[in-house]
């Protein structure tokens, strides 16, 4: 706004105008935010949208469901320091070479609880349809039966080949949710990727495989036991 305001006036314009013009602004774009939510509140009802989704329609009771946000992250890789990384010390950052050793890949699935931020996770060596059926029988084995179980998950083909289809018939308190195209992004479970990819991943040096699948199985164990 304020370089828009110097060309336009060819120079400084006086310091009342710029403030007035940015406190107006503010206020303006705050109420019409407001205005917006206000109107928009039921429009997924009024215009039937959500009439047969349960979750948009507040039709999932926690006693009966469980929603979990469901992804993978695929092809992590098992990166190897060529040298010892340099732990952090006053006045000094930690420090890592550039270069490392690609000791090969682990893709990781996971669900994570709406309600009580819990993760179910899974690791697999490949990325595919067949295993993200494991997942689902993983899921299936760890949620109570009584339990419906609602997915939210994106359009990735894996999630939609046939041999999904067939399982997810079979099994009715299995409900999919897709997130919209090219909007993965909306799924909670995105958040607890970036935590996991910064505070266990990132920063680590894995010899091997194995290595880099321990240090996610911790983290998990971790995570579960510090989640409420």
């Amino acid at each position: 706004t304020v370089p828009a305001m110097v060309l336009a006036q060819r120079g400084m314009p006086p310091i009342g105008l710029i403030v007035a013009t940015l406190v107006g602004g503010t206020i303006a774009a705050g109420s019409a935010n407001a205005i917006n939510c206000y109107l928009d509140r039921d429009i997924d009802e009024l215009m039937a949208r959500t009439r047969r989704r349960p979750l948009p329609a507040h039709q999932v009771e926690p006693e009966r469901a469980v929603v979990l946000c469901v992804d993978e992250k695929s092809q992590i890789q098992a990166l190897d320091r060529t040298a010892p990384i340099l732990p952090m010390l006053p006045g000094t950052p930690e420090r890592a070479t550039h270069d490392y050793r690609r000791s090969g890949t682990s893709s990781l699935y996971a669900a994570l609880d709406l309600a009580s931020g819990k993760v179910i996770g899974s690791l697999h060596a490949r990325h595919r349809a067949i295993e993200f059926k494991r997942f689902l029988q993983t899921l299936d084995a760890e949620v109570p039966a009584h339990l419906d179980v609602h997915l939210i998950i994106d359009n990735a083909s894996t999630h939609k080949t046939p041999t999904i289809k067939r399982w997810l018939l079979a099994h009715p308190r299995f409900v999919v949710h897709f997130t919209p195209t090219s909007a993965s992004w909306l799924n909670l479970v995105e958040v607890w990727f970036s935590i996991i990819e910064r505070q266990a991943i990132h920063r680590g040096s894995f010899p091997s495989v194995r290595d880099l699948n321990a240090k996610i199985r911790a983290f998990i164990d971790g995570w579960n036991d510090r989640s409420h």
